[in-house]
Parts: C-alpha cells; sequence; structure tokens
C-alpha cells in the first residue's frame, strides 16, 4: 500500500485506502505514473464526488468503493 502524502516526492505509484469527509464511504485510490508527466491531479469519491485530496500523477486517479 502506498502512502499518499510521498506525492510531494515523485510519483505515488500504486494504490491507497482513503474515508470520504462526506458520505463516510471507504475508497481505494489507484495511482499510475508515467516518466515526463509531473502533475497534481485531484482524486474524488467514487459514490458522492467529494474530492479527496491530490496527488502527483499521470492521470487521474481511479477510486472505487470497497466499504
Amino acid at each position: 500500500m502506498s502512502n499518499p502524502m510521498n506525492a510531494a516526492f515523485g510519483y505515488d505509484a500504486g494504490s491507497f485506502e482513503v474515508k470520504c469527509p462526506e458520505c463516510g464511504k471507504t475508497n481505494k485510490v489507484s495511482v499510475t505514473e508515467q516518466d515526463g508527466h509531473n502533475e497534481r491531479e485531484e482524486y474524488y469519491c467514487a459514490n458522492c464526488r467529494a474530492e479527496l485530496g491530490k496527488v502527483k500523477a499521470s492521470n487521474t486517479p481511479r477510486t472505487e468503493i470497497i466499504d
């Protein structure tokens, strides 16, 4: 499991879990990396679409409800 706080030092490839403060659902966030891309991407709750955070990634992170 990866830690979203590591994103400040490069890509946060992999996945991690985060609980939505709005609806309470636990989301699995999957982050991809690609050389040459260094953008901060937001990720949102798959249930209610509330913004959950930002990480450095090559594409918008995918979220799915796991709880």
